[in-house]
């Protein structure tokens, strides 16, 4: 395929125009031109992440949850940390050697006296008073309910 020089200016011409008109669309996009009396801003439609759940965010949001999450691993490095200190004073606190404590004097003690020993009074049997019975009679319940208790033995 054989160009002219003049075909190959014109291609070249061509090729830097809509190289520049490319940057110009990019920057009014990106909100750094001014159009007219007000000024554009890029859509933020561009700036949006879409993640693998397909949930999106904006890099803000992005940032925020970030932060976030730098946070809550920050906290539980210092729980982390705090917790195993305190085993670690535990285990000193443990494992410090001891002094054993003086042996106390030894004292002289009287024996004490044998205790007496009294042989327990008799006691008298004692009738339980009489339960309602849901198989019986009304009047053998009645019956068992009002009869008088049987006397104490006397000793």
């Amino acid at each position: 395929m054989k160009l002219s020089s003049q075909t190959l200016q014109r291609a070249a011409e061509l090729a830097a125009n809509i190289e520049a008109q490319q940057n110009e669309l990019d920057q009014l996009l990106a909100g750094q031109i001014e159009v007219g009396a007000t000024s554009m801003v890029a859509p933020r439609a561009n700036n949006i992440v879409h993640t693998a759940s397909g949930r999106r965010f904006t890099p803000e949001a992005i940032e925020k949850i970030r932060m976030a999450q730098k946070r809550r691993w920050k906290n539980a490095r210092k729980a982390a940390a705090a917790a195993q200190a305190a085993v670690q004073a535990q285990a000193t606190q443990v494992a410090a050697p001891v002094a054993p404590a003086p042996a106390p004097a030894p004292v002289a003690v009287a024996p004490a006296p044998a205790p007496v020993v009294e042989a327990p009074a008799p006691v008298a049997p004692v009738q339980a008073a009489p339960t309602p019975h849901k198989s019986g009679s009304k009047k053998a319940h009645k019956e068992a309910v009002t009869a008088p208790a049987p006397e104490a033995v006397a000793a």
